[in-house]
């Protein structure tokens, strides 16, 4: 706050009427009179009696004089002199002035003046004194409440006789009032994050502070955002009431942005406060960045029921932020069953396999693999989410044709090995289909040597013989695991060592499985 002040200025001027001669009279009061020269008015001194003391003491007659009411207690000044009783004429001796200042105020131009009688002459004098036309001037200057200075001075008496000479003292008092010249200063910084992700939040924060000498008042903040940030309710500028501060005083506001956009976003905020203040934050940018997946995942076109095979999935960054958190969901579908699983996938279920990639850089890459195996045929078809913090998820999918592998195991036995010619002999065909797929239009066949005659053929499928050759009539399919079983039945004509052919085809086989059974006929 601006204080008014007065400047209220004083001077007075002690007149005390000391006299140099041989009196021997002490501690007697003496009457003097005061001149006071007021500082305003019309300029007519006014002198008013007041009450001086001196005494002897020790060969030295000392006098005082309290200025201006003569008590102590109520006045400013305290004069005091002291000079020897007696003095030889032509010979120097010393004298001294003190002064004191009695009141609580500095008083300023303190002088002491004396008027000297022709007869006195001075010595050297000390620094602040000086004699011109019979008058000695001591400039003592600024005495504080309390202090007292004095004068010491060597004089000489030409002739003898009475030596008298009159002291006064004129100083200055003032009232002094002032006020406190102020200048506030405003200092704005704004901050941001030199980097962020496209769904970070970004912390904006605002620090005012008053570097100067008195208080700022009325401060607004005021930020006007670039295309592509807006504060989180979607705002593009904001004004923030920041009050007052003190010298010295800094506050600090803050909150968060959102991006919209990468790329570089750069913004300035202002301060403005009463009587023109102002500052500005200087342009302040932050870089939004953001991660893009790109996945290529790779697998079989083809593969047989019940054998493991891999899926291989590359992820890539190809955006300009990192991919933090970055996790990778394989989803098995029915018939699929989970074998394997590399570079720390786990299965979370019975459908799910899960890895963890954590951090890829920007044009960085990560590979996992996956091993599975069908039960059944038909077209399975394997799905990948890949999913980072801030990036879009990016879903993949592979379809495998499943197809079994069939795999036929025929036998023949005979039932009665020797056999007595004339006797029928009873040979049992199976039929096996190993694989894991259907083998269709199973076709069997049987041929008989010189020493066989057909009797009889019954079985899965209807059989006729024309000449040595037994046919049956085809087998629309045999199923994984499955069997057929057919009986050929034949009579020993003549002893020899014999051999029973079977020849059997199908759609899934590339030429004819052949199996023979041999069989003693004797006789």
């Amino acid at each position: 706050m601006l204080r008014s002040y007065r400047m209220i200025s004083a001077a007075a001027t002690v007149a005390a009427a000391m006299i140099f001669s041989g009196c021997t009279n002490s501690n007697k009061p003496a009457e003097s009179t005061v001149t006071v020269q007021p500082a305003e008015g019309d300029g007519t001194p006014q002198t008013q009696p007041v009450m001086s003391m001196t005494k002897v003491e020790n060969g030295m007659v000392r006098g005082s004089l309290a200025y201006p009411t003569g008590d102590p207690a109520s006045s400013a000044l305290l004069l005091e002199k002291s000079i020897p009783a007696e003095v030889l004429a032509g010979k120097a001796f010393a004298y001294e002035i003190k002064v004191t200042n009695l009141s609580k105020n500095k008083l300023e131009g303190v002088e002491v003046m004396e008027i000297l009688p022709a007869s006195l002459k001075l010595g050297d004098l000390s620094s602040g004194s000086t004699v011109k036309d019979g008058t000695a001037r001591h400039l003592l200057g600024t005495l504080a409440p309390g202090e007292s200075k004095t004068v010491k001075v060597s004089a000489t008496a030409a002739n003898p006789g009475a030596l008298n000479s009159c002291a006064t003292v004129n100083y200055n008092t003032s009232l002094c009032m002032g006020t406190t010249v102020v200048q506030p200063a405003l200092k704005l910084t704004k901050s941001l994050p030199s980097e962020v992700l496209l769904c970070d939040p970004i912390l904006a924060k605002y620090v005012i502070s008053n570097t100067g000498s008195g208080p700022a008042k009325g401060i607004k903040i005021d930020d006007t955002f670039p295309a592509g940030l807006t504060t989180a309710d979607g705002k593009s500028n904001i004004s923030i009431d920041a009050g007052t501060l003190d010298a010295g005083e800094t506050r600090e506001v803050s909150f968060n942005l959102k991006a919209t956009k990468t790329g570089e976003l750069v913004s300035k905020a202002t301060a403005k406060a009463e009587d023109g203040l102002t500052s500005d934050s200087g342009d302040v940018k932050v870089v939004v960045r953001q991660p893009k997946l790109d996945v290529k995942f790779e697998g079989p076109e083809k593969e047989f029921i019940g054998r493991p095979f891999s899926y291989n999935l590359v992820v890539t960054n190809t955006g300009d932020g990192i991919a933090k958190d970055s996790v990778v969901i394989a989803t098995l579908p029915q018939g699929a069953k989970f074998e394997k699983a590399a570079d720390g996938g786990v299965a979370i279920d019975a459908s799910h396999v899960q890895w963890s990639l954590g951090e890829i850089a920007p044009k960085g890459s990560k590979k996992v693999s996956l091993a599975v195996s069908g039960s059944q045929a038909g077209t399975i078809k394997n799905s990948v989410a890949v999913q980072a913090r801030c990036a879009e998820t990016v879903t993949v999918a592979k379809e495998t044709s499943l197809t079994g592998i069939s795999a036929i195991l025929v036998e023949a036995i005979d039932v009665s090995d020797p056999i007595e010619v004339g006797q029928n002999e009873t040979y049992i065909i199976t039929v096996t289909n190993q694989g894991s797929a259907p083998d269709t239009n199973v076709k069997l066949i049987c041929t008989l040597e010189e020493q066989m005659e057909f009797v009889s053929a019954t079985g899965q499928t209807n059989g006729k013989s024309e000449g040595k050759t037994v046919s049956f009539e085809p087998l629309a399919a045999i199923g994984p695991k499955g069997k057929a079983v057919w009986q050929v039945v034949v009579k020993a004509k003549d002893s020899g060592d014999v051999r029973f052919k079977i020849n059997v085809t199908s759609d899934q086989l590339t030429r004819p499985v052949e199996e023979t059974e041999a069989t003693n006929f004797y006789k």
